[in-house]
């Protein structure tokens, strides 16, 4: 996937493309925090990275937070970010997803907002679901 564009949302996402998805590192939660970084100088998963480096250690931190809205709610606080009713082009969100090993996270992943549709890490890389097939739960500007 390639972005056209020089803006730096479309330089973030392209680099983006380009690396491995890894648990606990660059994974749906950690590459919005890098985004939130990038924009606002505050790393808001900095208590978590180092802490999982698999799927089921991330399953557990989002439990227990109760969930990962709430996961991401509690660590964007510390960036300044607010939660908004709709999400804006580059504001970040959890969306409703389904697929494999979603059940762990209660069918949601972390998610970048373009317009009509969401900018998800995958684990075969970045994916771009319509916005209807993946309804965004709660969104936060960047």
């Amino acid at each position: 996937m390639q972005l056209i564009g020089s803006d730096p949302l479309s330089r973030f996402l392209n680099e983006a493309a380009a690396r491995p998805f890894a648990w606990g590192s660059f994974d749906c939660l950690l590459w919005l925090a890098d985004w939130v970084r990038l924009n606002r100088g505050v790393d808001p998963a900095g208590e978590l990275r180092g802490r999982y480096f698999s799927m089921l250690g991330a399953a557990r931190i989002v439990q227990d937070a109760r969930g990962m809205v709430s996961l991401v709610e509690r660590q964007v606080k510390a960036a300044g970010l607010s939660r908004v009713n709709v999400g804006a082009r580059g504001d970040i969100a959890v969306v409703s997803v389904g697929g494999v090993g979603g059940e762990h996270f209660g069918s949601q992943a972390g998610a970048i907002l373009l317009g009509g549709t969401a900018v998800l890490m995958c684990q075969e890389g970045l994916c771009m679901p319509r916005l209807a097939d993946v309804p965004v739960l709660a969104a936060w500007q960047v």
